[in-house]
């Protein structure tokens, strides 16, 4: 054993003992650590049921055009495919309505299928 590993094995136990964060390569490549090797983070997709916009298509003509005190009935296309939900629907105008109108500036339900939306 010579010098050079003496000293760095010294290293190691010292930083060991203090409960640091440590890692060393030595100029042969050899790697000291005490490091946990984290996984690299993975972006998560979320699996859409339904193409984006496919909402947005059926409501935003009707609401785009609303004034203060205006009412009206949003029905489902029948056109619309099997996973097109009208809670879905409701969400995404209430969305839109938040952002463009303002927070409480609008009231909707679901009645009979269709969603009711007044504009405050």
């Amino acid at each position: 054993m010579n010098i050079i590993q003496k000293v760095i094995e010294q290293a190691v136990s010292n930083l060991a003992s203090a409960g640091a964060k440590y890692t060393i390569t030595t100029a042969d490549g050899t790697q000291y650590t005490n490091e946990e090797k984290t996984p690299e983070r993975v972006a998560l997709k979320r699996n859409r049921l339904l193409p984006v916009g496919t909402y947005y298509k059926v409501f935003h003509p009707i609401l785009s055009q609303m004034n203060p005190g205006d009412f009206r009935q949003v029905d489902v296309p029948e056109d619309a495919p099997d996973l097109f939900h009208i809670e879905n629907l409701r969400g995404a105008m209430c969305a839109w309505a938040s952002e463009n109108w303002g927070k409480g500036s609008y009231s909707t339900d679901i009645n009979q299928g269709k969603v009711d939306i007044f504009r405050n």
